[in-house]
């Protein structure tokens, strides 16, 4: 009885610890005697890893051509172009592997010729996923994120991207060409395990998996000691995240290089805190009606007497400003900067509070009838939530057939609304598109000549004579002057009839670059030089000072609020305390550094045009105005730390 007892206490045990043994005992002699005795399944493993090595060339190629469109190009030397070679090679491995090891386990099972499909489709998409992303990265200089996704897949997407038919079907065979590559690799490889017995697939695998782990530790050295050459080329890589180890290289005796004053420019996180105080304010005597005209895009070599007669017209007649830099190179930030005074960089922080910009707030309490005459959507990106939250019935804009066909209609709204607005003073917020779209009907393109008939921006390159994209550029702006000239002979009739004067703002968001750095920018939100950032201004005061004047003095997008909240809607505190900007014909405030951009990459424009730009990788990168890197750059650590309290001052 004791035995049986004793048999009795073990079963539980065995119960409980065997069948999970014996049920995978099978499988792993399944796999063991597939890797070991089947010939068919070695055979059908070694054609698998032959096409990986392959793919992972053909990928690693890709990959290393995205240096070509990174600023990075100017400050590589040998120690980079070995970098960036191997930890290609490396990030091509991990991209292609992950499809190897399901093609492995698709194998086990009797469906090879599947599991070979499997393969060559997913790595045909991974490399047309990278020639996309490699043409985004070539005009914006970031990769494929959810902000670009949200972008093209949310409202008003058909205004954001236009694509002629023609440059899609060059697109189409240009993808098709790539996925043609990856199905011929996979014949490829079929045919060299066929003939060749000996294929050095273990060596191969090693040399792989070394370019894989000396790609991340050579960069865990290299952002150690700061050989900018390889941070940069690792930074052009996509969705290629590096390993730091800046703590163990400490600790193992490596002695870094000591911190400069650009090291301390740091995104700073908190909750916001804006304005800084409550605003004081008394009643005007008077209100005038307030225009702020936008142009998305809009170039500053593009207002001129014979491109765009109208606004040049307005600009002589009224009060120009030849150095007006915007909040941004974007339109999400360019848009938020002119709106609430401060940058981008407190964007999110704003929308989570839900605080919306004390100039629409004050527009409100004065009783000022606001309306919003879009061409491209107003809720992508969402202005509508944020800036004009608590603003009824505004125009958020409709997809037209053309983007010309959008700006044509906003106008026609805003000529229409004109007779029906009464006495009461009004803010209207005109937003045209086509600059930004740089699409033109047939019968619209011109005056300039010769032109593209259509933005084709798989042409576009360092060596490409732009005239031809100019003047089509040109062409829309032309078209857009000729609705802008309708708009100041509105104004100027309700002007007439009410007697009540209009300030008047015509700007542009942003600029649109073509290669005038001549380092490949093209189009905007690629860097922070003047050819992104500097547009257009004129503006139209009510009560008629300054006319005919030019304003030569540095201006900015933050300027707009305090002007008008000080100037005509009665606020009295200091522009300090809600705004980075100052009255915009003040020459003597200090606007000696202007900051530009979002909350994870922006920069810092010094008195001379240096851009100091912190990347959301938390770089920060150094270029002339021209957009040629710059090594060894000092700068006083005083002013860092007066510019970095400035940027973060509406942080609690």
């Amino acid at each position: 009885m004791p035995g049986k007892s004793s048999k009795s206490a073990a079963e539980p045990s065995a119960a409980l610890h065997t069948p999970p043994f014996r049920t995978f005992r099978p499988l792993m002699n399944h796999i063991l005697q597939y890797l070991q005795g089947h010939d068919s399944y070695r055979t059908f493993a070694r054609r698998g890893f032959i096409y990986l090595a392959l793919q992972t060339l053909l990928t690693a190629i890709i990959l290393f051509s995205y240096i070509y469109a990174s600023p990075a190009i100017g400050i590589m030397n040998a120690e980079g172009w070995i970098y960036l070679a191997v930890a290609s090679i490396g990030q091509a491995f991990t991209f292609t592997l992950a499809a190897y090891l399901i093609y492995l386990l698709t194998g086990l099972t009797t469906l090879r010729r599947p599991a070979g499909w499997i393969m060559v489709t997913l790595c045909s998409l991974l490399v047309i996923f990278l020639v996309l992303n490699r043409q985004v990265y070539a005009i914006y200089r970031f990769h494929i994120n959810g902000f670009i996704l949200n972008m093209i897949t949310g409202p008003g997407a058909g205004n954001i991207f236009v694509l002629d038919a023609w440059m899609l079907v060059k697109e189409i065979l240009l993808l098709a060409i790539f996925a043609a590559l990856s199905i011929l690799l996979y014949r490829v490889a079929g045919i060299l395990v066929r003939k060749f017995r000996r294929l050095y697939i273990w060596p191969t695998a090693i040399a792989l998996t070394l370019c894989l782990v000396g790609g991340h530790l050579y960069h865990a050295y290299g952002a150690f000691v700061r050989h900018a050459p390889v941070t940069r080329a690792a930074a052009s890589l996509p969705y290629f995240y590096p390993l730091t180890a800046k703590s163990l290289l400490t600790s193992m005796g490596v002695k870094a290089p000591e911190p400069s004053a650009i090291d301390a420019l740091e995104a700073a996180s908190g909750e916001a805190n804006f304005p800084l105080e409550e605003l004081t304010a008394h009643t005007p005597d008077s209100l005038p009606d307030i225009y702020l005209i936008l142009l998305d895009s809009w170039n500053s070599r593009g207002l001129d007497s014979i491109t765009m007669p109208n606004a040049w017209k307005f600009a002589k007649e009224n009060t120009r400003f030849t150095e007006h830099l915007s909040s941004s190179n974007g339109t999400r930030c360019s848009v938020f900067g002119i709106f609430y005074g401060v940058p981008g960089y407190y964007w999110e922080s704003f929308e989570s509070a839900g605080m919306t910009p004390p100039l629409v707030n004050r527009l409100q309490e004065l009783g000022y009838k606001i309306q919003t005459y879009p061409s491209a959507n107003l809720t992508n990106p969402d202005f509508r939530t944020l800036i004009f939250r608590n603003v009824p019935g505004i125009n958020l804009g409709e997809s037209e057939p053309t983007i010309y066909a959008s700006d044509s209609l906003l106008t026609q709204r805003f000529l229409a609304d004109m007779p029906r607005r009464g006495k009461e003073p009004g803010f209207s917020f005109l937003f045209y598109d086509l600059p930004h779209a740089i699409d033109l009907p047939p019968h619209r393109n011109h005056p300039f000549k010769p032109a593209w008939a259509y933005a084709d921006y798989t042409r576009l390159n360092n060596d490409l004579d732009p005239t031809e994209f100019w003047n089509l550029y040109r062409n829309c702006l032309y078209q857009d002057d000729q609705l802008l000239g309708k708009v100041f002979d509105a104004i100027a009739k309700r002007e007439t009839e009410t007697g009540r004067r209009a300030l008047v703002i015509l700007t542009g968001d942003h600029s649109q670059e073509f290669n005038e750095n001549h380092h490949n920018y093209w189009g905007h939100s690629g860097n922070y030089s003047k050819a992104q950032i500097k547009v257009p201004l004129a503006i139209r005061f009510p009560e008629g000072t300054h006319r005919g004047e030019t304003f030569t003095h540095r201006t900015t997008h933050y300027d707009f609020s305090p002007t008008i909240l000080s100037r005509y809607l009665g606020i009295d505190s200091k522009p300090e305390i809600y705004s980075l900007g100052h009255d915009i014909t003040n020459a003597a405030a200090d606007r000696r550094w202007h900051i530009t951009g979002a909350n994870l990459d922006y920069a810092f424009i010094t008195p001379g045009d240096t851009i100091l730009q912190k990347t959301g990788s938390g770089e920060m990168l150094v270029f002339d105005p021209k957009m040629n890197p710059v090594e060894n750059y000092n700068v006083n650590p005083a002013e860092i730390q007066k510019v970095m309290s400035k940027l973060n001052m509406f942080y609690k």
